[in-house]
């Protein structure tokens, strides 16, 4: 198994991979792909796949909540934030108002922190609900 560190056949989520993330229980892995566009969702003890949620949209990037059983990702190309509930897999989408290509959350996990396409733009968002709180060219 993957857990005792003996692979015994080669995994391939996509063909650009972005990133990957551990569900805080440890049990999933989510791989964001750029191409084709979507999150592949895998069982960490066997690395198969759980779900694949095709996106409409370059992702920047997913990351978990230490706090709660969620992640969170954002598109660069588009105004969305994408939010996964780590338990169930259910998938939720929020509009802002405009693409976030990078971002991190606050030690806190209150807010997302994140800058525009090509860096112009800094804007600060609560992660509740995905009000903007504060913007400022960079």
């Amino acid at each position: 198994s993957f857990k005792e560190g003996r692979l015994k056949e080669k995994i391939r989520a996509c063909i650009n991979l972005r990133n990957v993330s551990i569900s805080r229980d440890g049990e999933k892995i989510f791989a964001t792909c750029l191409l084709p566009q979507m999150v592949v969702v895998l069982d960490y003890n066997t690395m198969k796949p759980l779900k694949i949620e095709k996106v409409k949209g370059k992702i920047s990037a997913l990351y978990e909540l230490y706090s709660q059983d969620k992640a969170v990702f954002t598109l660069r190309d588009k105004p969305v934030v994408g939010v996964v509930d780590t338990k169930s897999l259910k998938f939720t989408y929020k509009k802002i108002e405009k693409p976030i290509e990078d971002f991190f959350i606050d030690p806190f996990e209150e807010y997302i922190i994140g800058t525009t396409r090509r860096g112009s733009k800094l804007t600060v968002f609560r992660l509740d609900n995905f009000e903007e709180i504060f913007e400022e060219n960079i």
